[in-house]
């Protein structure tokens, strides 16, 4: 079953955060991204199941680790410790905090538009998922006509990418679009055009690819 499955990957997850814990006492320097990264996956385990409070203690000892190794050696962990950023803003803002969320989605989205800038190639999509994260704390925190210009801003980046490669960016693209939608459909405003047409070839290949694979 979905929820056998979901069980069974909190538990490795879990038991992969006990190994590297272990590991990074041992040697920090060597094992504590690897902790970083398996507590910030356990975030994402935890939340799956419904378990928010464990799943923010999760992504805050995460985003912990990844700033301090991010002031050691900002050009290799800025990039892990914006991701981290996104997953604690989304679990903050699952126990209500809405302030504390935004405040830490607007800081992984500044992170990411920084490294966009620097390499495009490599961090407009990041940057492009970090923007609909953020939207969604603004939407909370100000309302959705506050949040479009962000949702909009994270299409726009995301649509070279996805056009060129539907198959490998739908699962980034599909949910900012849907985000967009319904905000829109919330605020009875139209959506842009402009900006989703373009994009419906590669949905419609995708699910014609679909049913034929059915």
């Amino acid at each position: 079953s979905a929820l056998g499955q979901r069980e069974a990957a909190l538990a490795a997850a879990e038991e992969a955060v006990t190994i590297r814990r272990a590991l990074a006492l041992l040697r920090p320097e060597a094992f504590r991204p690897d902790l970083a990264s398996s507590l910030n996956n356990l975030a994402i385990h935890l939340s799956a199941l419904g378990q928010w409070e464990a799943a923010l203690a999760a992504a805050e000892e995460a985003a912990a680790l990844y700033r301090a190794l991010a002031l050691l050696r900002p050009e290799a962990f800025r990039p892990a410790l914006a991701g981290s950023l996104n997953t604690l803003a989304n679990r903050l803002s699952a126990l209500g905090q809405r302030e504390a969320a935004l405040a830490v989605a607007e800081e992984g989205a500044a992170l990411y538009r920084a490294l966009a800038s620097a390499r495009p190639e490599a961090f407009r999509p990041n940057l492009a998922l970090s923007l609909s994260v953020l939207a969604d704390q603004v939407a909370e925190s100000a309302g959705a006509d506050k949040a479009l210009p962000y949702d909009e801003e994270a299409i726009a980046l995301l649509a070279p990418f996805f056009l060129h490669r539907p198959a490998a960016f739908v699962h980034w693209m599909a949910p900012i679009r849907q985000s967009y939608l319904e905000r829109c459909q919330h605020l009875g405003r139209a959506p842009d055009g402009a900006l989703l047409d373009p994009l419906m070839p590669a949905f419609a290949q995708l699910e014609h690819q679909g049913d034929e694979d059915e």
